[in-house]
């Protein structure tokens, strides 16, 4: 039976029980006072400290700076475990070769070190230094205060990981997944698995937020690299996942892209410059351009590459473009399911086309309708549809307009070439639409033409045959006008076979006429005339009665 090293006594009341071991020796610490701790050492049990228990097969010690106060109520465990070295004590090192030697401090499992103040380390070959830090996990490290390792590597101040090789080295970084990472700017976000840090997602700014993997170990998961950006979406063993690289974009969808406070949301989306894209491959290049639909491919989706410009509809034929609006402020709208036909096409400074194959392509023009165009001139429109671009309506003119279609392929719809040039009228199997082809000249009805400058073509088939002219329908029609006609010059009646004539016209008046007006052959009715005096006709340049 061992014996009490300070009082000699096997039963003293200096300590609780007496343990029976030929190896075991009992020394008070201190004075020899009865207060005074002891000292156990033996085979299986150390303690070096009051109130501390220390088990093992080898000899295992429970050290502190102060072994009269610090380290009470501290445990040590296990082959060359280490409990202690806190200003208050609570230390527990449970395992081979553990470490627990801050107050409070906790350490569980082979080679486990807890040694910030209050820090937990559970798990073979865990780490937890900082203090109130957790480490859970074989290998989980947590070297900041506060931080929290699950399998993973928490290294900055309040800091959360969870999976293998996860590592969070920001503070208030969250890197959950295997391989994810968070780190370079506080509050960063990263979650999801990967097989490698590559494919991993990864959430390197300020306020970042990476979600997503990639199930290729050289491509990339996803990837928040701006500030307060957003990058949703995984990558497959061929293409990425999400990128946000611009401040405050976002990203959401496999190979989607932003950059530059931008928005892409959809499959291969990309954005740029204040941009928002929206569908499958929808891509803005312009500053504050906008792109939305979705197409087959980046052909096939539609793209605003110009400054404010924006693009609605897809191309649903491979090959075949989607919407396009690259000229500054151009809207294009329209989409094609027809093979050679591409969605609307804006490529010009405030262009507009609206509809399927519609293409505005000089400044400020517009192209309403299936297949319009608008072209050559600026300021030109062109309203109305045609299954093709003959059908279609077109104006090539400076400010010309240009307003129909037509059903057959074998005639044009309306066509305005001329500068400030007017077509209004859709054609048909037998005739084409309106045509105006000089300048300011107006052709309005099927198959009227307007040559001449400054000349107006109406009603069917009306055809103008001189400048500053106005012709009304053809000669198989009758004009017929309610209510009264006046005229401000001579009128100039058909010959007697009926073709137009300019050497007599009629005027009339009251009173004798003027000398001075009218022309040689003409004739002049005399409202107040009597007898002899109610006609006259111009001769040699003077008016003469002609008896009527």
């Amino acid at each position: 039976m061992a014996k009490c090293s300070g009082c000699s006594s096997t039963t003293c009341n200096c300590f609780l029980e007496v343990i029976d071991s030929p190896t075991v020796t009992l020394t008070k610490i201190g004075t020899g006072s009865p207060g005074d701790p002891w000292s156990i050492q033996a085979d299986f049990i150390g303690s070096t400290v009051h109130d501390g228990v220390g088990i093992g097969s080898t000899y295992t010690s429970l050290s502190v700076n102060s072994p009269v106060s610090s380290g009470e109520g501290s445990v040590a465990i296990g082959q060359f475990a280490l409990a202690g070295g806190g200003a208050f004590g609570g230390e527990i090192a449970v395992g081979w070769n553990t470490d627990a030697t801050n107050t409070n401090a906790l350490a569980i499992g082979t080679g486990a070190q807890a040694t910030g103040d209050s820090a937990t380390a559970v798990g073979p070959n865990t780490s937890s230094s900082g203090s109130s830090s957790i480490a859970l996990g074989n290998g989980a490290t947590a070297t900041a205060n506060f931080a929290i390792a699950l399998k993973g590597a928490a290294s900055a101040d309040d800091t959360l990981t969870i999976g293998r090789s996860s590592a969070a080295s920001i503070g208030f970084g969250i890197a959950i997944g295997t391989n994810s990472l968070a780190s370079t700017g506080n509050e960063a976000i990263a979650i999801g698995s990967g097989t490698n840090s590559t494919a991993g997602p990864q959430s390197t700014a300020q306020g970042a937020i990476a979600i997503g993997g990639s199930n290729g170990a050289a491509v990339n998961g996803p990837r928040a690299s701006g500030f307060s950006c957003i990058a949703i979406g995984s990558g497959d063993a061929t293409f990425a996942g999400a990128s946000a690289t611009g401040d405050y974009s976002i990203a959401l969808g496999e190979r989607s892209s932003a950059a530059d406070t931008s928005i892409a949301i959809g499959y291969g989306s990309s954005g740029t410059l204040l941009g928002t894209s929206l569908g499958v491959f929808a891509t803005t290049a312009g500053t504050q351009a906008v792109a939305i639909g979705s197409g087959a491919d980046a052909t096939r989706g539609p793209s605003a590459a110009g400054s404010n410009a924006i693009a609605i509809g897809t191309g649903g034929v491979a090959g075949v473009n989607g919407a396009r609006a690259s000229g500054t402020t151009s809207i294009a709208i329209g989409s094609t399911t027809t093979t050679g036909a591409a969605g609307a096409l804006a490529s010009a400074t405030g262009s507009i086309a609206i509809g399927n194959n519609s293409i505005s392509s000089i400044a400020q023009s517009v192209a309403i309708g299936s297949r319009a165009t608008a072209s050559t001139g600026a300021s030109s429109i062109a309203v109305g549809g045609g299954v093709d671009a003959t059908r279609a309506p077109s104006a090539t003119g400076v400010a010309a307009i240009s307003i129909g279609g037509n059903d057959t392929a074998a005639n044009n719809g309306p066509r305005s070439s001329g500068a400030q040039s007017i077509a209004i009228g859709g054609g048909t199997s037998g005739a084409s639409g309106a045509s105006a082809t000089a300048a300011q000249s107006i052709a309005i009805g099927r198959a009227t033409s307007a040559t001449h400058a400054t000349a107006v073509a109406l009603g069917a088939g009306a055809t103008t045959t001189a400048t500053n002219q106005v012709r009304l329908g053809t000669a198989a029609e009758s004009v017929s006008i309610p209510g009264f006609t006046k005229a401000e010059k001579q009128i100039y009646p058909a010959t007697d076979a009926l073709a137009a004539q300019t050497a007599s016209g009629l005027l009339a008046g009251t009173g004798i006429p003027n000398n001075a007006n009218g022309n040689n052959g003409d004739f002049y009715f005399r409202s107040d005339g009597g007898a002899g005096s109610c006609v006259y006709q111009k001769r040699a340049g003077s008016w003469v009665a002609t008896g009527a």
